[in-house]
């Protein structure tokens, strides 16, 4: 029976490290077929090497519940020591080398986890088989879903790996009969739980107004000690502010420092879309820190209706600015594209200010259905404007821009560009936007998927480098 419980808390832990790791390193790595797939791999060979061991040298095992136990105490040490401070490793590696050691790293533990089912069938005399292999899959199962749809949301992904390691711990503790495995178990065990109390810093919601209001004069330029006014796990990714700036996953949105300074391309975002009409009411998708949203409304007395996806970053809004203090503004809680396909609704300007076309719940935002559900719902001669994110790069950004245009060319009859600003319409709006896009057949493209792949290849990268040089402290 002991022998149950810990395959069951093996294969829970295994997958809650797949899950939760897979999600730190797509902080770095763009979530496209190509880094799935080498990370999923990456797993899989490390459990098929590790079973292949035991295997090989099943001879030398002279007594498999303790290389069990050790197995899992080892896996929960590694689990504390390296994949609870992968943000802290991997902003410090070069591109080629994040690639191969974040490889490696997954790989070492891997190995141990796929020993565990061959050393508990191997202390067995194979008859319960069939039902092992069920408890090491039940365990995956629970430890995937619990993970993705409860310890993230909640606890964040870095306590999820303490949750993990305690796991892995517990389960070498349960097949231990020595008085010095058992104190090990123990002395790990109240080791994580001591790493997890001195290191948590997630706040609730109960304390999340006092919190805001203490860190709202904080200023970006004057406070070096890089205090992080407030962190929150989501299921969009980890909501972080820090020196008055919006973080998601450690990736910088928006300052709430600059929120109402003039001439931004925020702000130009609103303009370029509302300065061709006479805007009675505007949909603006994409809350962030305000910008685009406190430019909408100096033009415009209508009612404009805000689709946000994420609640956290509605309450930070809100706590930090007033931008959504009026009575005619509606925050709706929903998906931009979702909100587009489902909404009755019409408006003579939709204004989309979302993060890069890479990011799983953004993508879906750039593509020509989405553009189709916008046209849709506007009325006659409205427009659709869309923040392109920069590559920090010229030649990137160029192509990135077309690719876009020529996007939503396919759904407008006239798009025009003002980077990293693009506005369309069916009305010719010339007069408000320079550099009239040209019809390049060989960029034009309604595959979200090649947009997608485009921007991590040309675009992320680049990204990344500039965001963790300007924004080095995020990464500590």
């Amino acid at each position: 029976m002991k022998r149950k419980v810990a395959l069951f808390l093996s294969a829970f832990s295994g997958l809650i490290y797949q899950v939760a790791v897979m999600d730190m390193l797509f902080t770095f790595f763009i979530r496209t077929s190509h880094t799935s797939a080498l990370v999923i791999g990456i797993f899989l060979l490390g459990l098929g090497l590790g079973s292949y061991v035991v295997h090989r040298f099943q001879d030398r095992i002279s007594n498999y519940k303790k290389v069990l136990a050790w197995t899992q105490f080892t896996i929960g040490v590694y689990a504390t020591a390296v994949f609870f401070n992968l943000y802290s490793i991997l902003p410090r590696l070069t591109t080629l080398s994040l690639v191969a050691l974040s490889s490696l790293l997954l790989l070492a533990p891997t190995v141990l986890l796929g020993s565990v089912f061959a050393l508990t069938v191997g202390d067995n005399d194979g008859d319960e088989a069939g039902l092992l292999y069920s408890i090491d899959l039940f365990g995956a199962v629970l430890g995937s879903f619990s993970t993705g749809f409860v310890l993230i949301p909640l606890l964040g992904v870095k306590m999820t790996i303490l949750s993990a390691a305690a796991a892995s711990v517990l389960s070498g503790l349960v097949l231990t009969r020595r008085v010095k495995g058992a104190v090990t178990g123990i002395t790990l065990l109240l080791l994580i739980l001591v790493i997890a109390i001195t290191n948590s810093s997630v706040m609730n919601d109960e304390s999340f107004s006092s919190t805001i209001t203490e860190g709202t004069n904080e200023s970006f330029l004057g406070n070096e000690s890089g205090n992080t006014t407030y962190r929150s796990n989501t299921p969009f990714g980890e909501i972080m502010l820090k020196r008055n700036w919006l973080f998601i996953d450690k990736i910088p949105q928006c300052s709430y420092e600059f929120t109402y300074e003039s001439g931004r391309s925020e702000r130009e975002l609103s303009s370029l879309a509302l300065s061709p009409v006479d805007a009675r009411s505007v949909a603006v998708i994409g809350l962030g820190c305000g910008s685009t949203l406190d430019k909408a409304k100096e033009l415009t007395d209508g009612r404009i209706d805000v689709i946000e996806i994420n609640p956290t970053v509605a309450r930070l809004t809100r706590q930090k600015t007033n931008v959504l203090d009026d009575t005619n503004t509606s925050l709706k809680l929903e998906d931009g594209f979702n909100y587009m396909r489902e909404t009755e609704s019409t408006y003579d300007s939709v204004i989309i200010d979302v993060p890069k076309p890479s990011i799983a719940y953004s993508s879906n935002l750039y593509t020509n259905d989405m553009f189709d559900h916008v046209k849709s719902r506007l009325r006659p001669n409205g427009t659709v404007s869309m923040w392109v994110p920069p590559c920090h790069d010229g030649s990137a950004n160029q192509r990135l821009m077309e690719i876009v245009t020529d996007t939503l060319g396919t759904s407008f009859a006239n798009v025009y560009k003002k980077q990293p600003v693009v506005v369309a319409s069916d009305e010719d709006i010339s007069s408000v936007a320079t550099e009239v896009s040209t019809d390049d057949s060989s960029v034009n493209t309604l595959d979200n998927k090649l947009l997608e792949d485009f921007y991590t290849e040309e675009c992320d990268w680049r990204r990344r480098d500039v965001f963790r040089e300007e924004f080095s402290y995020a990464y500590e």
